[in-house]
C-alpha cells in the first residue's frame, strides 16, 4: 500500500527539499520572533505558539543564523554593484514577507554545505545577487560577542571536588561567589572529558548557580528540601 506521508513518483530528494522548506519556515518564525519580541530561541522553541512545530533542524538553523546575524547585515550594507546607489539590503529585503525567513534563507546561501533547497521570491533574488555577495565574504569576521569564560560546576556527589579537579585541564579558578563552581578560559572544550561524562562535573553557566544561593541570605545550608520547578528545560 501507498504511504500517506508520500505520493506517487516522490523521490527522497523531493521528500528532503519540502523538510529543508519546513526546517527553513520554521526557523524563519523563531527568528522573526526573536526580532520583534527579544526573547531567547530557546525560550520561543518551548513556548506552545512553537512547540508543535519545533524540530532540532530548525532551531539549529535558526541559531546559526543569528551567530552570523551581524556579518550578514554587514554584507547587505553595500552598494549592489559598485557604480550603485542602492544596497543590497534595499533590494532584497523587500523580496521577503518575513525578515527572519530571509536571513534564514541568506544564511543557507552563504554558509551552508548544503545548496539551498527552496524556491520563491526571496529565494531567487538571494541566488541572483549570490555572486556578489560571496564576493564581499570576508576571510573572518570579527564577533561582535563578547568572550566570556568556561564554567564548570564541580559535583560533590559523585567525587571530591580536589579530584575533579585534578582531572580538569589547567588554568583552572575558582569562582569567588559560587561554591564549587570554576572557571576556565573561553572556549575550553570539555565535552569529553572524564569528570563530565561521569557526572564529577558539570557544565553550567554561572547565571544558573546563581538561583539557589540566592535563596539563602545567611550563606548557609537550606532549612530544608528546595524543589525548583521553574527553570525547565535546563538544570540549576
Amino acid at each position: 500500500p501507498m504511504s500517506k506521508r508520500s505520493s506517487p513518483g516522490a523521490t527522497s530528494s523531493s521528500v528532503g527539499a519540502v523538510g529543508a522548506v519546513g526546517a527553513y519556515a520554521a526557523a524563519g518564525r523563531l527568528l522573526s520572533s526573536h526580532f520583534s519580541t527579544g526573547r531567547g530561541l530557546k525560550s520561543l522553541a518551548y513556548s506552545p505558539s512553537f512547540r508543535a512545530s519545533f524540530s532540532k533542524r530548525a532551531f539549529a538553523v535558526a541559531c546559526s543564523a543569528l551567530s552570523r546575524l551581524a556579518e550578514m547585515d554587514f554584507l547587505l550594507s553595500h552598494p549592489v554593484s559598485p557604480s550603485a546607489s542602492a544596497t543590497l539590503r534595499d533590494v532584497l529585503l523587500p523580496s521577503s514577507g518575513s525578515v527572519g525567513f530571509f536571513y534564514v534563507l541568506l544564511h543557507e546561501t552563504l554558509y551552508s554545505s548544503r545548496p539551498l533547497r527552496c524556491g520563491g521570491r526571496a529565494a531567487r533574488a538571494i541566488r541572483s545577487h549570490a555572486p556578489r555577495l560571496l564576493a564581499l565574504l570576508p576571510a573572518s569576521f570579527p564577533s561582535p560577542r563578547r568572550s566570556f569564560p568556561r564554567y564548570v560546576r564541580a559535583n560533590p556527589l559523585r567525587s571530591d571536588v580536589a579530584s575533579t579537579l585534578l582531572a580538569l585541564p589547567s588554568p583552572i579558578y575558582a569562582d569567588p561567589h559560587v561554591r564549587n563552581l570554576f572557571l576556565l578560559p573561553p572556549g575550553t572544550d570539555l565535552a569529553a572529558s572524564l569528570p563530565v561524562q561521569t557526572g564529577a562535573a558539570v557544565l553550567q553557566d554561572k547565571s544558573s548557580c546563581l538561583s539557589a544561593p540566592a535563596l539563602l541570605e545567611d550563606g548557609g545550608e537550606p532549612p530544608g528540601d528546595v524543589l525548583d520547578a521553574c527553570a525547565a528545560p535546563g538544570n540549576k
